[in-house]
């Protein structure tokens, strides 16, 4: 196998493969003060060479990051700049991976400058590794970008949740009227996962997408309304024979009916056949209260009521308790009652 002409001491005591079946040689002095990530001490004793999975030139890069700058690389680090823009994405990937310091620092920096001419792909790095910031400069310079372009270069249903947030309140940021928000999430679907990534849960994901709506600046001043909707659902999905237990194992031995259920999600207040209301600390619109509490850049009004669209005349009483609330907020700003 070829050695690396820049990675060939003999001093050093840790071999490294590339994928491409480049050996590399470091000293693991500096791997252990330049990285984290990549082996227990256990594994880097220098008895046998450890494959990686990334080539040779990600890693002629990237260990240039861990090994101190030689007289030959003229005292100085990669120019992350001049790498070329799809290598610089496989280093700052491996970057993340292996917990190598200074490579990841300066790679965010480039990756900013980079958002503007590359958003989807500044987008799918800082989503994946937790760079929320940044993720939303690079999703509003992706607004442009057609949604056939999108879905085939996203990495995650985050990304596409991101991007979409970012769209919306761009379209809705150009309308100064806008004043309120309605979300409607079902609070069924405990047992459901989302068709595009089945290892989603539905309920979870709502919780995220309200969240993301919750932090909108363009969204700061809305009045939000959540309607928990699909109450008969969760009623027939009992019937059919439905065990919580099986999806939601801390239901334990629970009597598996609709009451009960429901005084677990949160502890029923009042029941009838047309509106289910809660009340309690477990109760789940006091979650989506405290997703609202926490993420939303100014307090604001809001109203969370429990629905089941399909009995048409419930759903138009509460429509109409919410335009006579949001009526009466209007009417005190002005001074009128």
């Amino acid at each position: 196998m070829p050695l690396s002409k820049i990675f060939a001491a003999t001093s050093a005591d840790v071999t490294f493969i590339s994928s491409d079946n480049t050996v590399f040689k470091i000293h693991s002095t500096y791997l252990n003060s330049g990285s984290a990530g990549f082996a227990t001490p256990q594994k880097l004793d220098g008895s046998e060479p450890v494959q990686l999975l990334e080539p040779a030139n990600v890693l002629e890069i990237l260990f240039q990051f861990i090994e101190p700058p030689t007289e030959a690389r003229g005292y100085r680090q990669p120019s992350i700049a001049e790498i070329e823009q799809s290598l610089f994405f496989q280093v700052a990937e491996a970057a993340e991976k292996y917990v190598v310091y200074s490579a990841m620092s300066n790679c965010m920096t480039h990756m900013r400058q980079l958002a503007p001419g590359k958003p989807v792909e500044v987008l799918n790095h800082c989503t994946k590794h937790g760079y929320t910031d940044l993720a939303d400069v690079a999703a509003s310079h992706s607004i442009g970008i057609s949604l056939s372009t999108i879905a085939v270069s996203i990495h995650s249903p985050d990304v596409l949740r991101r991007w979409g947030c970012e769209m919306t309140s761009s379209i809705l940021g150009r309308s100064s009227a806008l004043n309120r928000n309605i979300f409607s999430s079902s609070h069924t679907c405990f047992d459901e996962r989302l068709s595009e990534d089945s290892k989603v849960n539905r309920l979870e994901d709502s919780f995220l997408l309200f969240r993301e709506i919750c932090s909108s600046k363009l969204l700061a001043k809305a009045t939000m309304v959540l309607f928990l909707n699909k109450c008969d659902l969760l009623k027939r999905k009992l019937r059919s024979g439905m065990q919580v237990k099986n999806y939601l194992p801390s239901f334990g031995s629970r009597p598996n009916e609709l009451a009960t259920v429901i005084k677990f999600m949160g502890r029923l207040c009042r029941w009838d056949e047309t509106l289910i209301r809660y009340a309690g600390d477990l109760d789940l619109r006091e979650k989506f209260r405290e997703v609202l509490k926490e993420h939303s850049p100014e307090q604001r009004w809001s109203y969370f009521y429990a629905t089941s669209v399909i009995d048409t005349e419930a759903t138009a009483t509460t429509i109409s308790a919410v335009r006579d609330s949001i009526l009466q907020n209007y009417l005190k700003k002005a001074d009128f009652v």
